[in-house]
């Protein structure tokens, strides 16, 4: 009998590479933890680092971009898709548009 094996790749949703990139936060208050946040999009390495300068030029939207492990703040699917149009406006810059 045969077996077959199915493995899950993520494809990075800016440039189409293998989603190989990572993005977390842990944010404490007082020495106390409050939660921890993350990308809420799949990104290879090289588009993670433009989310980082993303969040970095945009500070007062940051929690508008990131998801919370355990409770709020939820990135919504209409900040997704602009967190997306975003980096891809940036990555095409920086290849001259491909």
């Amino acid at each position: 009998m045969k077996t077959q094996v199915t493995e899950t790749q993520y494809i990075c949703d800016v440039c189409g590479t293998v989603a190989n990139g990572d993005f977390w936060i842990d944010m404490h208050v007082n020495d106390d933890y409050i939660d921890s946040y993350y990308c809420p999009i799949d990104l290879c390495k090289e588009c993670m680092k433009n989310y980082q300068h993303f969040l970095e030029e945009h500070p007062q939207d940051m929690m508008r971009f990131v998801n919370a492990r355990r409770g709020e703040p939820q990135c919504s699917e209409i900040n997704k898709k602009t967190l997306i149009r975003e980096l891809k406006h940036v990555s095409q810059g920086k290849t001259g548009g491909r």
